[in-house]
């Protein structure tokens, strides 16, 4: 018993550890990538403003689509351009695209995108690319970029936004790297706080237990004896003070009751020498009888005796408890009062078993209580055989194990939703995983890294598909 309470103490706590795992690993996932985000719009538009302060000026920004305008912007986005820069366009205040390296959009108008006017108070703005967005048209082919509005200012204000749309792999590897570390790290947190509570558990509540339930053993084997040891800090302490009382008590009403008994040995062996052996026999039977009444009556199962065509002779309290209705309502009546709410077929079935056959019938009945509240019974039904082999009686014992249908229905359930909680996430890492080693210019060292971190991602998929 006390194991399988530290193994239910242990899994209860393992899955709120884990479930604390994935929230703030997601938590932590997201706060990542905002703040890479974050350090790329500051470096970026510092890097735009100084060669924007450098090279450009006021009346640059106002729309010529000349030959010289197109090689002054073209000089310029040639300085800042580095490998992941994928595209630049140069923004008026008027919403008009006056440069791109992408010559078809030069001269196009967007005034109603939304980073843009908020580029134009000042503010720089950066996001992944919405290649929903129109004036995004011809950024489908790069895929998910990162997209940053930087305001051009000079001294009569803000005269335009420069945007710059960056490829981001190498971001993306770092972040995952990151997410992986933080991940390690969190894990092997809980791991040690999970850790720590086992053994606590096992220091405050299994060892104690342990000693109180070996005191009680060997009180129960009759070593009134036994105490147990060690001082009442807690209430478990408390409970073994009150344990070594009551073996004192315990004790002392033995010797009391031992000395009793054999006072009136000798007076019970002369009487029951002078019963007859029939009485004897009767009493014998009456007692069998009365004992094996009051364990059916003591049992929490429902349990009915009928006759052979199916009419009620005994009910235990029980039966009341489980169906609604009083010993008067049952005695007479037949289980129909309760049951019923089968199929045909399945009565068929039952009565040919338990009558025709001759055998125990066992299954799981949906029944109906008084109040009209249904409920499903883990159900018993015996037959009993006189000496020629005829039913003369059948015995009826019902369990209700409607709560524990509806827990193993929540069980499931929740085992479905967190398998499909965790096969998107895992296959989103395995296709960046693929995308990663499809891409050139990889190192040996980075690829078997990456070949390491999809063969794992694929077994924790496998894992989850088993699940």
């Amino acid at each position: 018993m006390l194991r399988t309470i530290e193994s239910k103490f242990m899994a209860l706590t393992a899955a709120g550890f884990f479930l604390a795992f994935i929230i703030l690993f997601a938590a932590s996932s997201r706060l990542i990538t905002f703040s890479f985000l974050h350090a790329a719009n500051l470096l970026t538009s510092e890097l735009v403003q100084l060669q924007a302060a450098e090279h450009l000026s006021p009346q640059d920004f106002l729309y010529d689509d000349s030959v010289d305008s197109q090689k002054i912007f073209w000089k310029f986005f040639e300085g800042i351009k580095i490998k992941q820069v994928a595209r630049i366009k140069v923004w008026d205040l008027g919403g008009r695209i006056i440069y791109s390296d992408e010559p078809s959009l030069i001269g196009q108008q967007f005034i109603d995108d939304p980073e843009f006017q908020k580029a134009l108070q000042g503010e720089t703005q950066i996001s992944l690319s919405d290649l929903l967005k129109s004036e995004n048209v011809k950024e489908v082919d790069h895929g998910e970029l990162i997209e940053v509005y930087v305001p051009i200012s000079f001294d009569s204000g803000v005269v335009g936004a420069i945007e710059v749309y960056f490829l981001p792999n190498g971001l993306a590897e770092i972040i995952s790297w990151v997410r992986v570390l933080v991940g390690v790290l969190v894990g092997m947190g809980m791991l040690l706080m999970l850790t720590l509570l086992a053994l606590l558990f096992r220091r405050q509540i299994k060892n104690p237990v342990g000693k109180l339930r070996a005191t009680i053993n060997a009180i129960a084997a009759g070593d009134f004896s036994k105490r147990v040891s060690g001082s009442p800090r807690n209430e478990l302490g408390e409970i073994g003070v009150a344990i070594n009382k009551m073996a004192g008590q315990i004790e002392a009403s033995e010797e009391r009751l031992k000395k009793a008994v054999e006072a009136k040995v000798t007076e019970l062996n002369v009487k029951i020498s002078e019963l007859e052996l029939n009485k004897i026999k009767t009493g014998a039977l009456l007692d069998d009888v009365r004992k094996f009444q009051e364990a059916v009556e003591a049992v929490n199962y429902h349990v009915i005796f009928t006759d052979s065509d199916g009419v009620i002779l005994y009910a235990n309290k029980a039966a009341t408890t489980t169906t609604g209705y009083s010993l008067q309502e049952i005695i007479g009546s037949r289980p129909s009062l309760w049951g019923n709410q089968m199929g045909k077929e399945f009565y068929q079935r039952l009565w040919e078993t338990v009558k025709t056959k001759k055998q125990t019938f066992a299954a799981e009945i949906k029944n109906k209580k008084k109040n009209g509240e249904f409920y499903i019974s883990d159900s018993l039904i015996i037959p009993i055989l006189d000496q020629s082999g005829n039913v003369k009686f059948f015995v009826g014992v019902e369990r209700d194990i409607t709560r524990e249908k509806a827990i193993d229905s929540a069980k499931t359930e929740f085992v479905s939703v967190a398998s499909h909680q965790l096969r998107t996430p895992l296959s989103a890492i395995k296709w960046t995983t693929e995308l990663l080693l499809e891409s050139k210019g990889r190192s040996k060292k980075e690829r078997e890294r990456l070949m390491d971190m999809e063969q794992s991602t694929e077994r924790l998929i496998s894992l989850v598909n088993n699940l």
